[in-house]
């Protein structure tokens, strides 16, 4: 028997015992009477799209610390452009969803697919900061069509007891983008530069954008319904978290390595994808027939209670191992159970959501989106800051960490405020005194070179190498150079002393060096008290002579020996050089030249040195020497940096207060003295007494102790107790030693009593012939005169001294000074 046209209509509406929701309509524009092939086209198309929209705000994670090295700017600043995509992929949703009422979602998405590919294309050319970040705000705008309007989308083209594995598509590619897109970005980084990750992007949304052309339709029909999403921000958190701890010690890792890590991400994604969007759809279906056939929305919300609880565990989880530097084993496995628990999560309250609120859900709950994505900026930005502040030096404002410097504690007992206020005022009093003009003031000393040292330097190297050895020519040969500069800004000629004891003609025959420059020898190539007087006839007098303002010339030196012989003193005497000495260890506060100019030029010493031995030149003689110091000279030596050394020096202009500031000087402030009326053995503390003095005090304290303090009594007893210990051990020990000295004094006064008496060699002897041999004085002679041939000398029994020889007649019993011979 045939079915009526009732019966027909009544069984397209029922499925599996429940009514098909929402009733599909009799005309075949309705999407929810489209075949199943236009519907999967035109959904996974869009999926694709989502999945490229996240893959947008996250290609860049991975590349923050490049781009920060790239464009001078700091990492929280290049961090910006993940932080402001994120913000407008959720601003975004006030433009896309309205207008995907009025003209459609079809022009919506090909629109922004074409917005994307233009945007990418302009990252992948940005040029300077500001340009890449505008590219990365307008990406992020365009990438919101993919966001809010896809859960509307699948609510247009299937059916409610449909929708649970259809939205699993949608987060499963959404999760996807955040997963796989930092893992394939960090190869493409490493291999190619993070501008090729823009540019995959631009090539994928274009190529996405053709397809969607003829794969994508019209699903607005009167049924606009919208959703939820749940933040994914913590997935942006996580790979802004790892890309900054992994690529450090004790990890170290390569970019590359730190993307694998959002392959445990995407591992619990799929996982959600297979075991979550078909088990959703099949409970609410028993649950449905359960009630018979009256479907609801909360029978999707049992399936919340796995996820929720494995997510919140698997961000706990990697926080912990990131936090605490633990294996990367267990950072993974959170990741992953993070992956799971949002994708599950999310997908079951956006199912539920549609569910709910077909009908006015899109307009409602636009800003949901935009406070999501808000939140995503604002964690992702700040949350690795706020993990390196909660540190124990933020914990404790007043403590932090300082790298310690080497400090001669001469220099640092001459840091002495009335010593050095002293000087300025001698300064300042000669200055006046002498009417000397600022111009005229100079400042010279010398400074050492090895031939063929280096100083450390900064060099690329991979993040999981340590420090790395750098070749340099070894030459440790000494040449000194005498600087000298003027207030007013100049340089005067140098002297270079040369280790040696004559001059080579190669030395002016092969460089190019200026005829004013004076050359010396020595034997250890330092400088002397001569090549001092000759630097200050030949090189000081004759160069500044010409530039002299006033009648004096003031000349600051320090210390050191040839500065101060009475010829310098003559010298700049008869040439009106006015001297004044720096106080001993203090030129590194007072000395100019120490100040800011020796240690650029030995910096740029350095540097061509160690730019010689990139080439080859592993050997540095006192050719290349001048060479370099030429070219080191040239940096050192310009105006700005010798009048920046005189300032620095408070010389020019006068100003003592700029050194006395840098002075390492620490105070020490005094106990305040108890009150006349307090109580001392209440303000007491009891301490193991050392001394005599200490153990009288203590004895005192602890008799007041008894009547006014008795709870403290035990206290001071165990104190007094221990020095007691301490004082009878230490006599113990002292009484030990003083025993094993005395033994051992009395063993060398032994040794120094024992008989030099000889004994005659006639053969082997047992220990008791001997004893029989040496048994008096009377026996050890005569063995000694009964010796064979006669030819042993007869010892001295007196031991008295033979008496004194003369030297020039040879004669005993007088000394060359009373010499019979010598008078004559």
């Amino acid at each position: 028997m045939e079915k009526n046209e009732h019966e027909e209509q009544e069984e397209a509406t029922h499925v599996e015992g429940s009514a098909l929701v929402p009733e599909p309509t009799q005309d075949p524009n309705d999407p929810l009477n489209w075949t199943k092939s236009e519907k999967y086209l035109t959904c996974l198309t869009v999926c694709f799209f989502t999945f490229l929209s996240t893959f947008n705000s996250s290609n860049l994670v991975v590349a923050v610390v490049e781009i920060s090295n790239e464009f001078r700017v700091t990492p929280t600043r290049a961090g910006y452009i993940v932080c402001f995509n994120l913000l407008l992929m959720g601003m975004g949703n006030l433009l896309w969803v309205p207008l995907s009422r009025i003209i459609g979602k079809r022009p919506v998405y090909l629109l922004a697919l074409l917005l994307l590919t233009g945007c990418n294309i302009w990252t992948y050319e940005a040029s300077t900061y500001g340009s890449l970040l505008a590219s990365r705000i307008i990406s992020g705008l365009a990438a919101a069509a993919a966001d809010a309007t896809v859960p509307s989308l699948i609510a247009d083209l299937f059916f409610v007891h449909e929708r649970g594995h259809c939205m699993m598509i949608f987060h499963f590619a959404l999760s996807t983008g955040f997963f796989v897109g930092p893992l394939m970005c960090a190869y493409i980084t490493q291999e190619a530069g993070w501008r090729w990750t823009s540019g995959f992007l631009a090539i994928a949304s274009g190529s996405t954008f053709l397809i969607g052309v003829f794969t994508v339709r019209e699903s607005n029909y009167r049924r606009d319904t919208a959703s939820v999403d749940l933040p994914h921000s913590a997935n942006i958190v996580v790979q802004m978290t790892a890309s900054r701890v992994f690529l450090t010690p004790p990890y170290s890792w390569e970019v590359g390595q730190v993307g694998l890590l959002a392959l445990a991400g995407f591992i619990g994604a799929v996982i959600a994808f297979f075991a979550g969007g078909k088990l959703i759809d099949l409970l609410s279906a028993r649950m449905t027939k359960a009630n018979g056939g009256v479907r609801e929305p909360e029978f999707r919300l049992p399936a919340l209670i796995i996820p929720a609880v494995i997510g919140p565990m698997g961000v706990l989880t990697f926080g912990i191992c990131s936090a605490r530097r633990l294996g990367w084993v267990g950072a993974a496995f959170g990741y992953a159970m993070q992956g799971f628990g949002l994708t599950a999560l999310s997908n079951i309250v956006v199912t539920y959501a549609v569910d709910s609120y077909q009908h006015v859900a899109g307009e409602a709950l636009v800003i949901v989106f935009v406070v999501r994505n808000t939140i995503a900026m604002l964690l992702a930005l700040y949350t690795v800051d706020w993990q390196q502040a909660t540190g124990a030096e933020n914990r404790h404002p007043d403590l932090s960490t300082r790298f310690s410097r080497s400090y001669d504690y001469r220099r640092a007992q001459c840091e002495d405020m009335k010593m050095i206020t002293t000087w300025f005022n001698f300064l300042q009093s000669t200055i006046i005194k002498y009417g000397i003009h600022e111009e005229d003031i100079y400042n010279f000393d010398e400074t050492g070179f090895a031939l063929g040292l280096t100083a450390t330097a900064k060099v690329v190297t991979r993040t999981s190498y340590g420090r790395r050895s750098l070749l340099q020519p070894g030459n440790r040969e000494w040449v000194t150079t005498i600087e000298a500069i003027s207030a007013s800004g100049y340089a005067l000629p140098p002297c270079v002393i040369f280790k040696g004891k004559v001059f080579m003609k190669a030395w002016f025959g092969d460089t190019d060096l200026p005829a004013t420059w004076l050359f010396a020898v020595s034997e250890k190539g330092w400088t002397t008290d001569s090549i001092s007087l000759e630097w200050l006839q030949k090189v000081f007098i004759p160069s500044s002579i010409g530039r002299t303002k006033g009648v004096y010339r003031l000349l600051v030196l320090d210390g050191h020996g040839s500065h101060l012989t009475p010829q310098f003193d003559e010298i700049c005497a008869q040439n009106n050089i006015i001297t004044i000495c720096m106080p001993a260890h203090s030129s590194h506060l007072l000395q100019p030249l120490d100040i800011g100019c020796f240690g650029v030029l030995k910096r740029a010493y350095s540097e061509v040195v160690e730019s010689q031995t990139r080439v080859g030149i592993h050997r540095v003689d006192k050719n290349d020497f001048l060479e370099a110091y030429t070219k080191a000279r040239i940096k050192a030596f310009t105006e700005i940096n010798i009048v920046n050394s005189f300032a620095s020096a408070g010389i020019r202009p006068f100003d003592p207060q700029r050194v006395i500031s840098k002075l390492d000087i620490r105070l020490a402030t005094p106990p305040r003295p108890p009150s006349n009326n307090s109580d001392s053995s209440r303000n007491w503390t009891p301490k193991t007494p050392y001394t005599v003095k200490e153990a009288k005090r203590q004895a005192s304290s602890i008799k007041k102790l008894a009547s006014n303090n008795p709870a403290r009594l035990e206290e001071a007893l165990d104190q007094m107790e221990k020095g007691c210990q301490l004082a009878i051990h230490s006599f113990m020990i002292a009484r030990q030693q003083i025993s094993d000295l005395l033994a051992a004094n009395a063993k060398t006064t032994r040794k120094k009593r024992r008989t030099k008496a000889r004994m005659a060699n006639n053969g082997a002897l047992l220990v008791s012939e001997a004893i029989e041999r040496v048994g008096g004085p009377g026996q050890v002679e005569e063995a000694i005169h009964e010796e064979p041939g006669g030819s042993s000398p007869t010892p001295n029994p007196t031991n008295e001294r033979r008496p004194q020889r003369c030297s020039l007649c040879k004669t005993p019993g007088h000394k060359r000074n009373r010499c019979p011979e010598r008078s004559e």
